[in-house]
């Protein structure tokens, strides 16, 4: 057993006890919320965290069609995400950022695309029906969140326009590379 120089605390191991000392007496607190503004002590405090606060996902699914047809190597996948509110004390912009790469990290994580298939989206928000962004086919290699952000800014002016309230309609396309 170790113990706690300052509050003479019990502790099984020596690293225990740094961690203590650092946590406890000192309040450090190292682990950032990237939701929120948040600082945890622990890597486990801070997924606990996550998970009370935040959820696990930053949107519900409320509709998903999918259509595959494997003989062409080709998927078409509608889903409809109803986006949860804002946190509190969160940058609107860093917030924007956040729904968009974990909605391309859902299609990610569905369909395991190489870096070589072809990908495309297209998004419409419930609130502006006439404003469609389209995200040409391109190698899923180049699909990141800033080419979705830039996408939405053009089609609507402003990422103000394209609010996150409601529901957001995504309409994945891939092809599977040979």
């Amino acid at each position: 057993m170790f113990s706690c120089p300052v509050c003479n605390k019990s502790l099984t191991r020596k690293a225990s006890i740094k961690n203590h000392i650092l946590t406890v007496h000192e309040k450090q607190r190292p682990y950032k919320c990237d939701v929120c503004d948040r600082m945890l002590s622990t890597a486990s405090s801070l997924k606990r965290h996550k998970k009370v606060k935040h959820g696990d996902k930053l949107f519900e699914i409320i509709n998903n069609v999918k259509q595959e047809s494997k003989r062409f190597r080709y998927c078409d996948n509608q889903v409809t995400f109803r986006i949860k509110s804002m946190p509190k004390n969160m940058d609107p912009q860093a917030w924007f950022y956040k729904v968009f790469e974990d909605i391309i990290n859902y299609f990610k994580d569905t369909y395991t695309p190489n870096d070589n298939d072809i990908v495309g989206l297209t998004i419409n928000n419930s609130e502006f029906p006439n404003k469609d962004a389209f995200i040409s086919m391109r190698k899923h290699k180049d699909l990141d969140v800033r080419t979705v952000i830039n996408t939405i800014s053009n089609v609507c002016q402003s990422n103000a326009d394209f609010k996150l309230i409601g529901d957001i309609n995504v309409c994945y396309k891939h092809i599977k590379s040979t």
